[in-house]
């Protein structure tokens, strides 16, 4: 069985220039848990997820630091500081969305691969993409309706 037989069709879509609040009630409206963000031209930009818009009630982490002949020597890396202050403080998607390193299929990748994808990676959702435009979305319930069919076949 491959993905383009057991993957969503219909997925929320997402411009990188929405604000935060408008996809959060968006994804209540809808009970979805994730959206694809898009550029004008249709192309996957970044994945936007419940858990991106809950990471803003988040409390910064103070990296650890000790002082030695009045210099302070921190003990973490200041980027991860900086890059949650600018996810809690984002007001649009582009802000806080994942676009660096998303994790994306073909329509025609077995489906057990992409169970293997979803659970080494350790995400939720695998966007479905052709030509850099995604077509569908892969999600545990989708793999989950997958693995029944599939059970109920050899009864």
């Amino acid at each position: 069985m491959v993905v383009k037989e057991v993957m969503e069709r219909e997925f929320l879509t997402v411009s990188p220039d929405m604000g935060v609040s408008e996809v959060a009630k968006i994804f209540l409206e809808r009970g979805k848990d994730c959206a694809l963000v898009i550029d004008k031209s249709g192309k996957l930009i970044g994945i936007v997820t419940e858990t991106d818009l809950i990471f803003q009630e988040k409390n910064i982490h103070i990296p650890t630091f000790f002082t030695f002949m009045d210099s302070f020597i921190i003990l973490e890396n200041l980027s991860k500081l900086d890059e949650e202050i600018k996810k809690i403080s984002a007001s649009k998607v582009e802000e806080i969305m994942t676009s660096e390193d998303i994790i994306t299929i073909g329509p025609d990748t077995p489906v057990n691969d992409a169970a293997t994808i979803m659970i080494d990676k350790k995400v939720h959702h695998l966007p479905v993409v052709e030509n850099g435009v995604p077509i569908g979305l892969i999600t545990k319930e989708s793999l989950l309706k997958a693995l029944v069919r599939e059970y109920e076949k050899k009864k």
